[in-house]
Order: C-alpha cells, then sequence, then structure tokens
C-alpha cells in the first residue's frame, strides 16, 4: 500500500528549507557587516537597546517565516492528489475555478473589452455560465437580472451568487461605474 501519494516528500521540503536558512544567514551577516562599517555613534545608538534594532530576533523570525512559507508549500503541494481523486471521483466539492477584478470607471462601455471570453455578454442577450460564480461589488453600483430574481438594483458592498446555468445579466451605472 505504499503508493507515491502515502510517501512524504521531506527531501523536497528540506532541500528548500536548507536554501533559504543559508539566505537568511548570508543576509543577517551582510547586516552585521553592514552595522561595523556604521559610524560610531550611530553604532552606539544601536547597540543601547535604545531603538528596535535587534539583528537576533530579526534573524530568528526571518527563519521561522521562511520555514512557515515552506510548510505551506509542502501542505499546498500534499494536496493535489486529493484534488485529482475528488475529480476523478466525480465528487461534489468546492473548487475556485478563476478569479478576477474588473474596475468599472463612470461612463465606460460594459463589459470591457479586456472581459474574460467565457465571461462576455451583452445587455441585450445577457448570459448563463457553467459554474457558480460570486459577485462582489466593491465600489459604485447598478443594476443585475437574473431569471429566478428579476430585476435588482446592487450598489457598493453587495454580494450576490449566480447559480450554474441561470440565465442573467448585470450592468454598472454609468454614472458611477
Amino acid at each position: 500500500t505504499d503508493s507515491p501519494h502515502n510517501q512524504l516528500g521531506y527531501s523536497k521540503l528540506l532541500l528548500p528549507s536548507a536554501l533559504c536558512a543559508v539566505g537568511i544567514l548570508v543576509a543577517g551577516y551582510a547586516g552585521f557587516r553592514k552595522e561595523r562599517e556604521l559610524p560610531a555613534e550611530l553604532s552606539a545608538d544601536h547597540k543601547s537597546g535604545d531603538d528596535e534594532f535587534a539583528p537576533i530576533k530579526g534573524l530568528v523570525v526571518a527563519f521561522i517565516c521562511g520555514l512557515m512559507s515552506a510548510c505551506f508549500a509542502f501542505g499546498i503541494q500534499s494536496g493535489v492528489p486529493i484534488a485529482e481523486l475528488a475529480l476523478e471521483a466525480e465528487e461534489c466539492g468546492l473548487f475556485v475555478l478563476d478569479a478576477g477584478y474588473t474596475m468599472i470607471p463612470p461612463n465606460s462601455p460594459y463589459p470591457p473589452v479586456e472581459h474574460p471570453d467565457a465571461h462576455m455578454f451583452s445587455w441585450e442577450s445577457g448570459r448563463t455560465l457553467e459554474s457558480f460564480t460570486l459577485v462582489y461589488i466593491t465600489r459604485g453600483g447598478g443594476v443585475f437580472e437574473s431569471s429566478s430574481g428579476g430585476r435588482q438594483t446592487i450598489r457598493e458592498g453587495d454580494l450576490f451568487i449566480i447559480h450554474p446555468g441561470e440565465w442573467h445579466r448585470h450592468q454598472p451605472d454609468p454614472a458611477t461605474g
């Protein structure tokens, strides 16, 4: 039962962590050398403890952050086989397929020319999408219309969900974008 998915890739984690540690040590050594080159009055201030200069604390924090970053990357990579198995088994799950941000200035055409092809539509015909879609309005306002919810005014701070296969359309208010 020793499949590649059951084996932990410690060697894949150890080498990047070691390289990170070496990088931190080199940067720390450069900092110590630079401190020695400071004029005596600045060097005395740093050594008196009157300011926030604490190179050892900095190195410890940097090392811990690097280690945590490596562990996080390892965790994400370890989840890939689980996601692949879920897709193969066609299990229902939540997957983020895409993310984006579009800022529409006042009196601008909508949707903009650089809108993703899979999401392109016209106000006259509307559209349907194949997946759940969350839309959050960060600024301005406008109108949202769907087959199940009718026509709604949308404004800054609104969050709405578009269901798969549901006809809908939305557009910003020309005055606010």
